[in-house]
């Protein structure tokens, strides 16, 4: 990601010309250098956002405005001015803060409309031009070689011994040959809810084909994402089946997977962000959408991992690793 940093003063004259109404101010919710940032006017706020090439911004302006053509579960397109569109402001609250800010009771009812929320987005990409329009994502040998190396690399860290587990077989599975629409990067982070606690998805920067079950292990091993693994498991079940041919034990079976080797992925980079910037509080995390660099976040993803790897014989040697790693997070809280 190319680093920016937004001239507040240039982009509310973009809006006050596109828009025909005086900007009151414009505030960055993650940072002056994230890609997008809220546009306040009198009577609504909309979000600027700005990718790291105009192709980039283009590309995200166009799956907005299909998506939005078939649900209302995501941000949708307004306009585009140079290098900048203007979407729909999905609201205050990150999903990861809202889920929160409600009783702990209350969590499954929040997941629920979580998971039916993206199964609507899914529903709708696969219903539009999308499936046409855009290429397959990840699926690059480098990149699918050093997601299936992750949990030796973190073994390695804590030095463990290195589990004996099937790389190949692993990387079969991850080099999925299923081409549906997913939106990638479905941490809470990405997710907003409005005043009446609908949940919308922005951030369609990295969108593109594959198995489709991605999108839930990135909200499954999302270290800022409270429930247990096998409760999103049964609610994810419970909302499977609107415009699938496949069948759930198949679907789950790589959910399963690709979600353990995502958490081992957030452990990793749990590492790397205390080596830079140590541990961090909770409330920081949600806020910024910020890898969750504190210990009870990260003991929360090992839990999750431990979950998920101990589900199929190809990620069940895993599982020490995911217990180690939860054993040198707890020691940090000593």
């Amino acid at each position: 990601m190319v680093e920016q940093i937004w001239n507040g003063v240039d982009i509310a004259q973009r809006a006050e010309r596109l828009f025909d109404k005086r900007v009151l101010k414009v505030i960055a919710p993650g940072g002056r250098k994230r890609g997008s940032i809220r546009i306040v006017f009198a009577d609504e706020t909309i979000i600027a956002t700005r990718r790291d090439s105009l192709e980039e911004t283009k590309a995200e302006a166009h799956i907005l405005e299909q998506l939005t053509k078939h649900t209302s579960s995501c941000a949708g397109f307004l306009a585009m001015d140079g290098d900048v569109m203007f979407q729909t402001d999905v609201g205050q609250h990150r999903l990861g803060q809202y889920v929160r800010l409600q009783d702990p009771s209350e969590w499954e009812d929040v997941a629920v409309n979580t998971v039916r929320s993206l199964f609507d987005v899914h529903v709708a990409g696969n219903a539009s031009s999308l499936p046409q329009d855009l290429k397959s994502c990840f699926m690059r040998s480098g990149w699918i070689k050093m997601f299936v190396n992750d949990p030796a690399r973190v073994a390695k860290k804590l030095g463990q011994p290195v589990p004996e587990y099937d790389k190949d077989a692993l990387a079969e599975i991850v080099k999925t040959p299923e081409r549906r629409f997913i939106k990638w990067d479905c941490r809470a982070g990405n997710a907003a809810t409005d005043e009446a606690g609908k949940i919308r998805w922005f951030d369609f920067e990295y969108a593109g084909l594959r198995h489709g079950a991605e999108d839930f292990a990135w909200l499954v091993a999302d270290e800022n994402w409270p429930l247990p693994a096998d409760t999103m498991l049964s609610i994810i079940g419970q909302e499977f089946g609107r415009g699938e041919t496949r069948s759930w034990d198949a679907y789950r079976t790589y959910l399963e997977i690709f979600a353990t080797l995502q958490a081992i992925n957030r452990v990793l980079q749990v590492f790397r962000g205390v080596k830079r910037k140590g541990w961090i509080s909770e409330q920081r995390a949600l806020h910024y959408d910020d890898v969750g660099i504190n210990p009870r976040l990260a003991i929360h993803l090992c839990d999750n991992g431990r979950i998920l790897a101990d589900r199929n014989g190809v990620t069940r040697p895993i599982v020490p690793v995911f217990e180690a790693a939860r054993k040198a997070f707890a020691e940090t809280m000593n």
